[in-house]
């Protein structure tokens, strides 16, 4: 499966905004996936770093908790990330060398950013 896994999803959902628990799928469950383009970990504590995958990654969910996320150096050796999904994750402010807030349509894709509070 580290061979040939594409789409991730590891989040984890809660029902109760006060309780955050982590999602099964750990920094360790992922190291050795070779060809991942989609990953989503929103409020999965247990993913800090996803720049092992810096060759093949172009889809990133880490919105979340604002303690229990990926943060700028988890993404910083991001070479084809296109879409980035980050509400409520205040660690994240750049991509690539450019302003979140002043990328091209064409190349990455920032859905939300900072949290809607």
């Amino acid at each position: 499966m580290a061979n040939t896994l594409e789409y991730l999803d590891c989040s984890y959902y809660h029902r109760d905004s006060y309780i955050y628990k982590w999602g099964g799928v750990n920094q360790n469950g992922i190291s050795d996936l070779k060809k991942l383009r989609t990953l989503f970990c929103n409020s999965n504590g247990n993913i800090h770093d996803v720049n092992h995958l810096s060759g093949t990654l172009e889809v990133l969910g880490c919105s979340g908790h604002i303690y229990y996320h990926i943060d700028q150096y988890g993404i910083s050796k991001l070479k084809f990330l296109r879409e980035l999904y980050a509400k409520s994750n205040q660690e994240i402010n750049n991509v690539k060398g450019k302003n979140l807030f002043s990328l091209q349509p064409s190349t990455t894709t920032m859905v939300s950013c900072k949290s809607s509070v």
